[in-house]
């Protein structure tokens, strides 16, 4: 049900806001509307026992348990938890006497000097009061005696009326269910006054007209305050032949509230009865009374001819369904702001039959007793001059927003040179309030030696569209601070007018003072971490010097950091590096050569002139759009070269297991199935396994669980196309988890003495170390972000 979905959805944002007592208005509207919803009776449950009713926050429960709503039972726990520890510590409403005392004092009632007994109230039909209406009266009474005596008083008194007598819970259940409705309730507030507090509430929501008379053996001013508080009509005290002041109340309530009633009607009639038709036919705008469950009540022949619906088509139907489409109005409509929150509501709707825009205005109508019964629209189509308005606003409220939420003084100059707007910024930076600021000239915000020079500027941006300077402003008590400002003009009908942001100096400087605290402390971290690499990284500036490097590169350089930083590289590589490598001019005139034509020098192998030095890698990469600060980054690695080996093929096999313990890699003979039957002494070294464990192993054994399917794809390659070598690099694992990069070369060979059988051959090679000098090239030169 689409009111039943709208209402549970209301009361949930009801609940979000904490609003509690709102909320079980709305849960008590669900449930009427669709008595068999769980959610609607476990909501209702949960918010009566966040405003404490407990009583009947038991009862909606219990019903909602029934339902079988799943978290029922743990809510019902919940409320009977508190009601043990009401009693137990004595807290909730309080009865003017204990029920025992009242007994007593009922008793006693009769006797004694209080008058003369009451007369027989059976009176024939002709001789009893009319209220003027059927009068249906709830009495909650524990006291037997006390009970008879009301029921005879107001039957016997009263012409068509209905005394029905129930107990607390069964009453709530009732008016929660809707099943019985009365007119006025009798409530005897001493049997329960937590019950009574709860009913009222229900009773109240329900009807807000409703007749509510609470009955107490005493008059006790702390009682009488809570019975009004939980809203009450009167408090009636149990004295002598109390219940004869019955019928009199509710003759007096009934008479005026038929009288209200009727005076709504009558309005009623005369605004929707036989000139609707007459009257509102002839509007030019269309117009619709539409009730507090989205029905239309009446439309006029505008509005059914703008919406090309006929009467069966409007008539009845949702509302929501004409205009919007949906079972349920957006948020946004102002027909339901209306009925929703009685309030008067306009705003726009882009119908999409008709492919037009409408405008709508609500208001609420209310009913007698002062609640929201219907609400009244009226739509016309929005026109050109309408919608540049809204936009003209809108526009108007972003720019305002934005301004407003500025942290720099923001203001609005006219062709006059007065101040026509100023924001908060602005009047917090000159400890000024906006009254004070508006109207006067934008010169009296600086000294009288500095306006000048504020003229020059103002005349400059009217002239070119835009200005800037820093000057002096006026602060408070008669300072001066420095700030910069900034103008842009704009044309309108009254002249030319300035948009003038102002920053205040101290705040440009605290800001840029962060700014270089946060550069500094990324480059401090920076510098830390690429210290720690094995490569050296050099950072050149557009003129060639050495604008930063790390420990070693400084270290290859022989040179400090503090040394070097500032220094020409190229000298200092002609004097220090040189020295240290073969045929050092080649690489001076390759790398001068790079730097001239800003192109990058890749992978330029320094062979040391010490034999036992290590091989030095070379890269150069220019940089773009770096600044002048950063032009080329300078990356120097060492790596091993594989090793050289004479591979002069000896006559037999003794040759060629001497061949293969000389070289560092892992050589290996595997089968056609990829299982390893021989290896060489550097075997265990790269595979880190033994030799005994890696014979019988299958290759891709050797391989991460995620490269093995790439090992086994290089051997089946390797087998199908021959002779050709197949190579690959593989994330490989070693038996104590160690993860490195191996690169990976297979070759098929024929088994010696079978023409047809094939085995492969190979060589593993651990190139974890290039694979990582590589990523950090890639990251230095801005080739891989991190």
């Amino acid at each position: 049900m689409a009111k039943a979905t709208y209402l549970l959805r209301k009361a949930g944002e009801l609940v979000k806001e904490k609003s509690y007592t709102d909320a079980v208005e709305v849960y008590l509207q669900a449930t009427e509307t669709d008595p068999s919803d769980s959610r609607a009776w476990f909501g209702l449950g949960v918010c009566l026992y966040k405003v404490n009713n407990l009583d009947v926050a038991h009862i909606a429960l219990e019903r909602a348990q029934k339902m079988g709503y799943p978290r029922a039972a743990e809510a019902l726990a919940r409320v009977e938890a508190a009601e043990k520890r009401r009693a137990a510590e004595g807290k909730g409403a309080k009865g003017t006497t204990a029920p025992s005392e009242a007994r007593r004092l009922a008793a006693r009632r009769p006797a004694g000097d209080e008058g003369p007994p009451p007369r027989l109230l059976v009176r024939a039909d002709a001789q009893k009061l009319d209220a003027g209406r059927f009068v249906r009266v709830m009495l909650v009474e524990n006291l037997e005696s006390d009970r008879r005596a009301i029921i005879q008083a107001v039957e016997g008194t009263l012409k068509h009326t209905e005394v029905s007598a129930v107990e607390y819970g069964v009453s709530t259940s009732q008016t929660m269910s809707g099943t019985v409705h009365y007119d006025a309730a009798v409530l005897d507030w001493d049997t329960a006054p937590d019950a009574a507090r709860g009913l009222i509430q229900i009773l109240k929501i329900k009807r807000p007209s409703l007749l509510v008379i609470c009955l107490t053996e005493r008059w006790d001013p702390e009682s009488a305050a809570e019975i009004l508080e939980a809203g009450a009509d009167y408090h009636l005290v149990k004295g002598p032949h109390f219940a004869l002041a019955l019928p009199l109340i509710l003759v007096q309530w009934a008479r005026r509230d038929k009288a209200v009633a009727g005076e709504q009607e009558a309005r009623d009639k005369q605004g929707l009865g036989e000139g609707w038709a007459e009257s509102l036919d002839a509007l030019g705008d269309a117009l619709m009374l539409v009730a507090a469950d989205f029905t239309v009540l009446q439309a006029n022949q505008t509005a059914m001819k703008q919406l090309r619906r006929g009467e069966d088509e409007f008539i009845g139907r949702s509302y929501s369904l004409i205009l919007y489409g949906q079972e349920e109005p957006p948020d946004s409509c102002p027909l339901l702001q209306a009925l929703e929150r009685g309030e008067v509501a306009a705003g726009t709707l882009h119908h999409a039959e008709l492919d037009k825009t409408l405008r709508i205005q609500a208001w609420p109508v209310l009913t007698y007793a002062g609640k929201v019964g219907s609400a009244v629209a009226l739509l016309h189509e929005e026109t050109a001059e309408e919608q540049a308005d809204e936009s003209l606003k809108t526009r108007e409220w972003l720019y305002r927003s934005l301004a407003e939420k500025a942290n720099a003084g923001v203001a609005m100059v006219n062709s006059d040179g007065k101040l026509e707007y100023v924001n908060q910024g602005l009047c917090a930076m000159l400890d000024q309030t906006e009254q004070e600021l508006v109207g006067q000239r934008i010169e009296a915000l600086v000294p009288p030696q500095v306006q000048e020079s504020l003229r020059e500027c103002l005349a400059e941006a009217v002239r070119k569209g835009e200005a800037g300077a820093r000057m002096t402003l006026n602060g408070s008590g008669g300072s001066v601070f420095p700030a910069e400002v900034r103008m842009a003009s704009f044309a309108t009908s009254e002249g030319t007018c300035l948009v003038v942001t102002l920053i205040g100096v101290s705040e440009l400087e605290q800001a840029e003072q962060q700014l270089w605290s946060e550069a500094h402390r990324f480059a401090t971290v920076l510098d830390e971490g690429v210290d720690k690499l094995e490569c050296g990284v050099v950072v050149l500036d557009s003129e060639g010097c050495i604008g930063w490097l790390n420990s070693v590169a400084a270290a290859i350089l022989q040179s400090t950091k503090e040394e070097a930083v500032g220094y020409d590289y190229m000298e200092l590589v002609r004097q220090k590096l040189t020295s240290q490598v073969q045929e050092a001019g080649d690489f001076l005139a390759a790398l001068h050569d790079a730097r001239a034509r800003r192109e990058p020098l890749e992978d330029y192998l320094l062979h040391p002139a010490n034999a036992n030095e290590e091989v030095l890698t070379y890269w150069s990469t220019p940089i773009e759009g770096g600044g002048g600060s950063v032009d080329r980054i300078e990356h120097i690695y060492r790596t091993a070269e594989p090793a050289a080996v004479e591979l002069t093929m000896p006559a037999g096999q003794e040759g060629l297991a001497r061949i293969a313990a000389a070289v560092t890699e892992m050589l290996f003979t595997a089968d056609a199935d990829g299982k390893i039957t021989w290896v060489n002494r550097s075997a265990p070294d790269i595979a880190g396994h033994s030799a005994k464990k890696l014979h019988g192993m299958a290759l891709e054994g050797l391989a991460d669980k995620d490269s093995s399917n790439r090992v086994r794809q290089l051997v089946r390659r390797a087998l199908d196309r021959g002779g050709q070598a197949q190579k690959g690099e593989v994330l490989m694992v070693r038996s104590n988890g160690q993860r490195y990069w191996g690169e990976l070369t297979l070759v098929s060979v024929r088994e010696e003495g079978d023409s047809e059988a094939k085995v492969v051959q190979g060589a593993l090679r651990d190139v974890t170390e290039h694979k990582m000098n590589e990523a950090i090239r890639d990251i230095v030169t801005g080739q891989r972000l991190v």
